[in-house]
């Protein structure tokens, strides 16, 4: 017979009743009316219609008792009122699926001082609430404040700023780069146009053979100091400022400078000085304050032996810092060089292409002026992007 067809009811009653004998116990099967045999009484009137024999398996519910009352619903519809519901929330809580209303494994004594775990999987399930997480915010692997653990005395406070960190990712916040500073000065120093308001001081040739700047003495060597040349930008600075230009050393034996917060010692514009024409004791023994930076020091052998960077402070000839030049020689450039030059609050820090090569605090910093390229002949050396920032 198929499990859906209705099975004859006298004939299922009249094997109920035998086996009731049989075993002698009346919780085999349901309660049910007194059954009327009509083989016996032929006079009795007839017996009332039989009810249908309850089916266990399909139903499972009992019926309402003071020992079992009717299961509570959650807002999902799924009963957590009695034993068996009460062990199911435990389950789903702890992280164990299954139907609703199959109870999940006993729950283990708990040691004394220690909360239950399915208690802390209550205290820090947010998804039991019915609250699904937004879109994004998936749970990292290994969060385990997240999944309702404890979290160790003390790392309750680095634990929520990872997760502001993380959730302000997901939010689709992330850092922005900071911008560079704009230029407060920018001068590609490619043509004749570009220097038309610089001053040459000392007799010097300005040309532009390969689209750059290119400085270099009319004077031989032997005249000394006054074959030296100083190029100076007619702009002027503030304390704060970051020089950057590309260089390339074309012939040595020589050395280059740059001068930088120059002007009068008291205060004068630069230009309105008494002329200089070169020697260099009339730029650090002379009418006006500066710093200079000597770098591509291969004017003479002890130079050439180890090249350095030197930092000077004048009025005087103090020497303030030194640093490692890693310029090559002119047989192995290969330039541009970048060369960048920083003051912040009064530390200079002075970079060859990106290499640092001295950082120096003054004291007494000087409060800005002009900048100028100083050569000594016969070098020849060339200037380009010359870029100067106020931050």
């Amino acid at each position: 017979m198929s499990p859906d067809a209705t099975p004859n009811t006298h004939a299922s009653d009249a094997h109920v009743a035998a086996g009731r004998g049989a075993s002698g116990s009346a919780h085999d099967a349901p309660p049910g009316p007194t059954q009327t045999n009509p083989l016996v009484s032929a006079t009795q009137p007839p017996s009332p219609p039989q009810l249908p024999t309850p089916n266990p398996v399909r139903d499972k519910t009992p019926p309402s008792t003071p020992d079992s009352p009717t299961p509570r619903l959650n807002p999902a519809g799924v009963g957590i009122s009695g034993p068996a519901g009460r062990a199911a929330a435990s389950g789903r809580a702890a992280g164990m699926g299954g139907p609703p209303g199959k109870a999940g494994p006993p729950e283990k004594p708990t040691p004394p001082g220690k909360a239950a775990a399915p208690e802390r999987a209550l205290a820090g399930n947010a998804a039991l609430g019915g609250n699904a997480a937004p879109p994004g915010n998936a749970t990292p692997p290994g969060n385990a404040a997240l999944a309702g653990n404890a979290t160790p005395p003390g790392k309750a406070a680095r634990t929520e700023e990872a997760a502001s960190a993380g959730n302000a990712v997901a939010a689709g916040k992330p850092t922005q780069p900071q911008e560079p500073q704009p230029a407060r000065y920018q001068n590609p120093l490619g043509s004749p146009g570009d220097v038309a308001d610089f001053r040459l001081e000392g007799d010097g040739a300005v040309s532009f053979p390969q689209g750059r700047l290119r400085l270099e003495s009319r004077r031989p060597p032997e005249d000394g100091q006054d074959a030296n040349i100083v190029l100076w930008c007619p702009a002027d600075f503030g304390p704060d400022i970051a020089v950057e230009w590309d260089f390339w050393p074309i012939r040595e034996p020589g050395l280059a400078i740059l001068f930088f917060h120059a002007r009068g010692r008291h205060g004068e514009d630069l230009f309105e000085l008494a002329p200089r024409t070169g020697p260099y004791e009339q730029y650090h023994h002379g009418d006006l304050d500066a710093y200079h930076v000597s770098y591509f020091r291969r004017m003479w052998p002890s130079e050439r032996r180890l090249h350095t960077c030197n930092l000077r402070k004048s009025y005087g000839f103090q020497l303030v810092a030194q640093g490692p030049d890693p310029l090559p020689a002119v047989l192995d450039a290969r330039g541009p060089y970048p060369m960048r030059l920083t003051v912040r609050r009064g530390e200079i820090t002075f970079e060859v292409a990106d290499l640092v090569s001295f950082r120096w605090r003054d004291p007494e910093p000087l409060a800005g002026g002009k900048i100028g390229f100083r050569q000594l002949a016969p070098m020849i050396g060339e200037y380009a992007n010359l870029r100067v920032t106020e931050p």
